[in-house]
């Protein structure tokens, strides 16, 4: 069971990881 959800935990921690990345390069431009 473990194993089935580990690819929607990569996926949905890389998507988290992805938008805060976005956010900090938007945040930079408009300082």
């Amino acid at each position: 069971m473990v194993r089935e959800l580990l690819p929607h935990l990569f996926y949905a921690a890389g998507s988290i990881c992805f938008l805060v990345g976005t956010l900090l390069v938007i945040y930079e431009k408009v300082r």
